[in-house]
């Protein structure tokens, strides 16, 4: 648990640690996404496309280059 648990601000407030807890988490996922020695072909991602009108969506990893971290995701859809 990398969250502060002395923080007063944390303690006192459960769901602000909660969310911080989340929030490192979701760091620590993208570090092994971006850094990991290892292909991510056929996990299932939720990906954010900005100019889109569906702005979220899922699909599977169908290619994943080590070197340049370049991802092709095939849409569910």
């Amino acid at each position: 648990d990398e969250v502060d648990n002395q923080n007063p601000v944390l303690r006192d407030n459960p769901q602000l640690h909660e969310e911080v807890k989340g929030w490192l988490k979701n760091q620590k996922v993208q570090e092994i996404f971006m850094q990991g020695p290892y292909s991510l072909n056929g996990y299932r991602v939720r990906v954010y496309r900005q100019d889109s009108a569906t702005q979220w969506f899922t699909g599977i990893i169908t290619h994943h280059d080590l070197f340049s971290r370049n991802m092709v995701v095939m849409n569910d859809q």
